[in-house]
């Protein structure tokens, strides 16, 4: 035998739950219509999401470095191109080691305080205890410059580019040291090579033409 009470309670359980689920259905419409409608945030460039997350070995510094070079390379702006430059440049400074980052921090310090061969002494450091970090061999290279010492300046140079051939400050200090021992070509070519990772490197367009003249009647 049928509850009457539950027969009159059955079509408004229906009535409800038909409620329920139409209310359901409009919510997830409008919030898919809300998503459609709110434009959704382009990515950031390679360039500026790197430093959110730093690679956190050697290899993967590497590997990272090689693909922002690739950017420099083909970029064709001169502020994208520098962004990307400051990014590489914070990389190189990169030791993965306390011991080699507090050394490169002493030697900043006494360069500032013009103790040229008291940051020589840290520097030896550094590239003893870690021969593979090409800033240590960059930094010496450049302190040896400074102090005319270009025989070690050019040795230290030429680990730098073993260890990464696309480093364009040690290409630069090369080109330099070589104009500067009168080997005019070889400077020219260091000073293309730069060029052609750093397309957008300050004062570079204008030093090429400067060293195309002078390299003029000498072989290349």
């Amino acid at each position: 035998m049928t509850n009457p009470r539950l027969s009159k309670s059955i079509p408004a359980l229906l009535s409800l739950a038909l409620a329920g689920l139409a209310l359901a259905v409009a919510s997830v419409s409008a919030t898919a219509e809300e998503k459609k409608a709110k434009p959704q945030e382009p990515e950031k460039p390679y360039h500026q999401r790197v430093m959110a997350k730093p690679p956190e070995t050697p290899r993967a510094r590497a590997e990272v470095l090689s693909n922002l070079y690739a950017l420099l390379q083909t970029s064709d702006r001169a502020s994208t191109g520098n962004e990307i430059s400051a990014v590489i440049e914070r990389l190189w400074m990169v030791s993965f080691s306390d011991t080699i980052g507090v050394l490169m921090r002493r030697s900043s310090q006494a360069l500032a305080a013009k103790n040229e061969v008291l940051a020589l002494k840290f520097l030896d450091a550094v590239v003893e205890l870690a021969p593979d970090y090409a800033e240590g061999w960059h930094q010496r290279a450049a302190v040896h410059y400074t102090r005319n010492d270009f025989p070690r300046a050019l040795g230290d140079l030429r680990r730098v580019l073993a260890l990464d051939a696309n480093h364009y400050k040690a290409l630069e200090g090369l080109s330099r040291l070589l104009e500067e021992t009168g080997q005019k070509a070889g400077a020219l070519a260091a000073h293309r090579q730069l060029m052609s990772v750093h397309p957008f490197f300050e004062g570079a367009k204008q030093r090429l033409r400067e060293l195309e003249r002078k390299s003029e009647g000498q072989g290349i």
